[in-house]
């Protein structure tokens, strides 16, 4: 241990400051878990009306695919709670396998898009049903997570007899892997490149199907905000990768310039 994580762990923070903390830590989880599941009960409601039980279910499980093939694919991104634990700083949130991952989380907004250009006015549920699975992907991840947080608790109660985390937790030691891996400039091109392109598709489906047409998203409010926070994310983060690309590009430049003695 550092000398850094020795002087963190003799400022231990007090009883109230960690009740606070766990208070809302897992208040905004259950908000956010509450959310998504009105969200899932809206769409099942809409699902069910204009596409019968079986394609209701079919959209059910093929969400609950994609989101196990995600958490596969990344878990660190998929499985976490979209409102808390989601970085939106590319620095943080990059890996090795994003670039190749990149096809997959393309796909679904893709597939939409072709939906959307094939079939006619009356088929408007079969269209909107990639934005139904990426609607219902949040709903198994805030889950998962709150139900870590809360298997998590139900240990520290056995083990310490308290539910809050110890006091004497050095963050500081904890080392991120993701971090420490510098990707080459062609790299964050690329992504930068991919992350505007998702950004951009369902941008245009949210418009096209909640603006230019009346479709089952306009009957649910609920549908509706979280159509909006998502693509809102999404375009944060090309922000956000847009930021880093043009910063990297300088970096690059003024340890060119810089003489080497």
């Amino acid at each position: 241990m550092t000398d850094n994580c020795e002087q963190d762990t003799k400022q231990d923070i007090s009883f109230g400051q960690r009740l606070f903390q766990y208070l809302v830590v897992m208040s905004l989880n259950l908000f956010v878990t509450y959310f998504f599941v009105r969200v899932a009960w809206d769409i099942f409601v809409s699902s069910y009306a204009s596409m019968g039980v079986r394609w209701t279910l079919c959209v059910f499980s093929c969400s609950f695919i994609y989101f196990v093939v995600l958490s596969v694919a990344n878990p660190a991104d998929v499985s976490s709670s979209p409102m808390t634990d989601q970085s939106l700083t590319p620095q943080t949130s990059y890996n090795r396998r994003n670039l190749p991952l990149m096809p997959l989380f393309l796909f679904l907004p893709i597939l939409a898009v072709v939906l959307a250009a094939y079939f006619d006015n009356s088929r408007l549920s079969l269209q909107i049903a990639p934005i139904y699975v990426l609607l219902l992907v949040p709903v198994f991840g805030c889950i998962l997570h709150f139900s870590r947080l809360v298997l998590k608790s139900i240990q520290r109660k056995l083990k310490s007899g308290s539910i809050l985390p110890s006091a004497k937790m050095c963050t500081c030691c904890k080392n991120d892997e993701s971090s420490q891996y510098k990707m080459s400039l062609a790299q964050s091109i690329s992504l930068t490149v991919l992350s505007l392109l998702y950004a951009t598709l369902w941008t245009w489906l949210l418009n096209y199907d909640c603006y230019e047409r009346r479709s089952p998203l306009n009957q649910s409010v609920w549908e509706m905000i979280a159509f909006w926070g998502m693509v809102s994310v999404f375009w944060l983060r090309a922000a956000a990768w847009i930021v880093f690309t043009i910063r990297s590009i300088f970096d690059r430049r003024k340890s060119r310039q810089m003489p080497s003695y």
